[in-house]
């Protein structure tokens, strides 16, 4: 029973912090006529051009639709920009990657 308990908690940790960091590292901004704007961010643990750090973001973006009720039928990404904000110390940048998408 400990070990569901300490399984249970950890779940529940993990998906509170990945909550708190999509409110403190993204926006989502809904716009007329089913199409929104998204922003998140790339960095050194989650890079630009990475697979996990896609997932990531996607994920984020998912829940901001489910969230709002908005693209009940899925949705499609139309335009993608990285904009660079900071050269981290280690060689890769910090970057707020635009997102714009309309609903299917």
């Amino acid at each position: 029973m400990k070990v569901l308990g300490g399984i249970l908690a950890t779940t529940l940790l993990i998906a509170g912090c990945e909550t708190s960091d999509r409110i403190q590292t993204t926006e989502f901004m809904p716009a007329e006529h089913g199409t929104f704007r998204y922003k998140g961010i790339a960095d050194s643990i989650h890079p630009l051009d990475s697979t996990e750090g896609e997932s990531r973001r996607m994920r984020m973006l998912d829940e901001w639709v489910r969230l709002n009720a908005t693209c009940r039928s899925g949705y499609k990404i139309t335009s993608r920009k990285p904009v660079l904000r900071n050269m981290g110390l280690v060689g890769r940048g910090v970057y707020d990657v635009w997102y714009e998408g309309r609903c299917t």
